[in-house]
């Protein structure tokens, strides 16, 4: 067992409260080469959860596999499709102002496609869509809100990189369209909500330079 952490929460006036989170996990990733120029890769990782004594302990296995195929030197196409399970950290659990310890471990059933492109020696192009089907999001509904787990939570979206590299450095700029919407549901009702706070657009960039010295 790994432990990862212990909070003391101070409460005015009394002693001061303990608590402690427990996780063990453990993968294996194997890589196969059926031809040429097709990779494939499977793997799984089993994880386990402790959050102070009295609570049952939580286990989940979680699976991924994918594969690229390179028709082209300059051309490579990719698919995979994972289970990703993650544990709620210890701040959601026991934070004074925002903790929960009722919170679920979240799940996302993830799949992705896309593919590289190098039309010039130090030019690289790649564009992936992903899509993310998420069961018990952990979040808040505001600052003031304690964390909870969200009902169902559809994330989707296109992203594209471009970039160039020289002998001394690399440039990078990468663009995102995400949609993102939740399910709330209130007896028989589904209602479909987009999500706050998750913008539609996101873009980043990175410059590298190589500096010679001596």
């Amino acid at each position: 067992r790994n432990p990862v952490g212990m909070a003391w929460v101070p409460d005015t006036g009394a002693l001061w409260v303990e608590n402690h989170l427990t996780t063990f996990s453990a993968g294996d990733q194997i890589e196969l080469i059926p031809i040429s120029n097709l990779r494939t890769e499977i793997g799984a990782g089993y994880h386990r959860m402790q959050s102070n004594s009295d609570r049952a302990t939580t286990e989940a296995v979680d699976l991924y596999g994918g594969a690229t195929y390179s028709p082209k030197t300059w051309l490579s196409l990719q698919v995979s499709a994972s289970r990703v399970t993650r544990f709620p950290t210890l701040n959601q659990l026991y934070s004074a102002t925002s903790g929960n310890s009722d919170l679920d471990p979240e799940e996302a059933v993830k799949i992705e496609t896309g593919y590289r492109l190098r039309p010039a020696r130090h030019l690289t192009f790649l564009q992936a869509y992903f899509r993310s089907d998420v069961s018990k999001l952990i979040d808040r509904k505001d600052k003031n809100s304690l964390y909870d787990n969200i009902d169902d939570v559809d994330l989707s979206g296109l992203e594209s990189s471009l970039e160039f590299s020289g002998r001394r450095g690399s440039v990078r700029i990468n663009h995102m369209y995400l949609d993102a919407f939740e399910y709330n549901f209130n007896g028989q009702t589904s209602l479909k909500d987009r999500r706050a706070y998750s913008p539609r657009h996101k873009i980043d960039y990175a410059l590298s330079m190589q500096f010679g010295f001596g």
